[in-house]
Parts: C-alpha cells; sequence; structure tokens
C-alpha cells in the first residue's frame, strides 16, 4: 500500500468518526431540546460549533499529513513516480541498444 493511499485511508477514517459523533450530538441535542434542558437555539448552536470545529480539524490534519508525507519522502530519498516512469524508459532503451550490440557482435 502506498503512503498515500495510507493518508487517504486515515483521513476517510477520521471523517467518517466525525460524522458519527455529529450524529450522535445531533441526537443527544434533539433529546436535550425535547426534555427542556436546552433551547432550540442553543442546540442549533452546539450542533454547529462541532460542525465548524470538525471542519478546521479535517484541515489541519490535512495540512499536517502532507508536512510528514513530505518529510518521509526526503528522509527516505524516495523517486516520484515521474523519475521511476523516466527511469523505466531509459531502462528500457538501454535493453534495446544492449540486444542491438549482442546482435552485432554474433554476427
Amino acid at each position: 500500500m502506498k503512503m498515500d493511499d495510507f493518508i487517504q485511508k486515515m483521513l476517510q477514517t477520521g471523517v467518517s468518526m466525525a460524522s458519527a459523533a455529529a450524529e450522535r450530538l445531533e441526537d443527544t441535542v434533539k433529546d436535550l431540546i425535547k426534555d427542556g434542558k436546552l433551547s432550540t437555539e442553543e442546540g442549533k448552536r452546539i450542533v454547529t460549533d462541532f460542525i465548524n470545529d470538525s471542519k478546521e480539524q479535517r484541515s489541519f490534519l490535512d495540512n499536517k499529513f502532507t508536512v510528514v508525507r513530505e518529510q518521509v519522502k526526503e528522509r527516505l530519498d524516495l523517486p516520484t513516480s515521474k523519475e521511476v516512469k523516466k527511469l523505466k524508459k531509459r531502462v528500457k532503451k538501454l535493453e534495446k541498444a544492449l540486444a542491438k550490440l549482442e546482435k552485432a557482435n554474433e554476427g
């Protein structure tokens, strides 16, 4: 599994967990409003604040994962996919040239 895929799965898991928490919070707030322990406005504010905070946290995590990914790539000195493709083309070209030389030496 590529590192980017792993990070993406982690982010998706976090989003899923936040969505589940938001649903539970909404249900709890509805119950509190129904029981008269919260006003409708207070309930809306609580849910809105939670959703906004979740969005901010997602943005923060996206940025943090991007920084960490780049740091890991730098430390491991991993080639980019573009570099790998370029090297593959070069190897194929060299293999063809070598095959030509071998064929010329046989004849």
